[in-house]
């Protein structure tokens, strides 16, 4: 494996002091291989500790990459149908309504192009927040089943796209469902360990050396130089994800591969 191309390495310099980034990992690939891979910047600061390619991070919405993956997987192997009408793969209690009230019809693949009508935000945290987790204290929610409970579709279905959280959190739960197991569990059974992503799992609360740890200000999301170290992020689909450079390779030559690992 061949180190980072000098050009994209004083690029990543120049980023990491303009966006006054601490530190960050790259890898290039092909189907052939990783051509190159590296760390730049600090893991974390108190220990002094360097990023590397093999360097852990929360990736946040690339989580939604994995999850759409599980889903399609699942929809190949018809125990999943991306025609059928959502609300028909939840329980009543968590079936999604429109603002009347009264239950929303869409189907499963409008979760995965972000046109079921669903908001941006997530419930628990503002719904206009940015936000890809939750406070630790103060937030109501607990799991992935509160994240999903009553949510409404607040334009009709399919007119529009609008970036949505909620919408693959829904995602993953019907996945989940249809496998039988927790989603974090479910999608490292079907999707992480078949590629042989290893380092790769949904348990975001993953901390210590060879994690990176997330520094800055939750709330607005802005650059700091403080661990956010209260935060404690569910193991959602739309963003719970920790994984490094390494891993996510393998995970884009499936991609490039038409879907064969």
């Amino acid at each position: 494996m061949q180190q980072v191309p000098a050009g994209l390495q004083s690029a990543i310099q120049t980023l990491l002091r303009e966006r006054q980034i601490f530190g960050l990992a790259v890898c290039g690939f092909d189907l052939k291989g990783v051509r190159f891979a590296g760390g730049f910047g600090y893991a974390d600061l108190d220990r002094g500790e360097r990023v590397t390619e093999d360097t852990i991070f929360r990736v946040g919405s690339i989580s939604k990459l994995l999850t759409t993956a599980f889903v399609l997987k699942l929809a190949d192997s018809k125990q999943l149908d991306l025609d059928r009408d959502t609300n028909s793969y939840l329980p009543e209690p968590l079936r999604v309504t429109d603002q009347a009230g009264q239950p929303a019809e869409f189907e499963l693949r409008r979760l995965l192009s972000h046109s079921a009508g669903l908001e941006f935000g997530v419930r628990g945290v503002d719904s206009g927040n940015v936000a890809l987790s939750y406070l630790a204290n103060g937030g109501h929610v607990r799991n992935l089943t509160d994240a999903i409970t009553g949510l409404k579709v607040n334009m009709a279905p399919g007119k529009r796209v609008v970036y949505s959280n909620p919408a693959f959190n829904l995602a993953g739960f019907i996945a989940a469902q249809a496998v039988g197991l927790p989603f974090e569990q479910a999608v490292q059974q079907q999707v992480l360990d078949p590629l042989g992503m290893t380092d790769s799992a949904f348990t975001p609360q993953r901390r210590g050396p060879g994690v990176a740890t997330p520094y800055g200000a939750l709330f607005p999301l802005k650059v700091g130089s403080k661990p956010v170290d209260r935060l404690r992020v569910l193991a959602t689909p739309m963003g719970g994800l920790t994984t490094n450079v390494s891993d996510l390779a393998r995970f884009g030559q499936m991609l490039l591969n038409q879907g064969q690992s």
